[in-house]
């Protein structure tokens, strides 16, 4: 039986700017990130990906530091494109 293989995107994980600041750090991404993973994985999916503008550095240590990987050759113009294997 061949292998089956499901791709997802992360459409969108944003801090609202008004107070922010006093939640970082805190592991709410990590924890909504985990919760959406647990149902891509009820799901069946192995594979997802998410958009990351180059110049949002902390969004990009956020999802490195979960286990995605910069994959450049699929760069969108000004955007990274980040993959994680479940």
């Amino acid at each position: 039986m061949a292998a089956r293989l499901l791709l997802a995107l992360l459409w969108l994980l944003q801090w609202l700017p008004l107070g922010v600041q006093a939640w970082l750090g805190r592991g709410i991404g990590a924890k909504l990130l985990a919760l959406g993973e647990d149902w891509l994985r009820a799901a069946g999916v192995n594979v997802y990906n998410c958009f990351v503008h180059r110049g949002n550095d902390l969004g990009k240590r956020f999802y490195l530091s979960q286990g995605f990987e910069h994959r450049p050759e699929r760069d969108r113009g000004d955007e990274w494109y980040m993959e994680k294997r479940l």
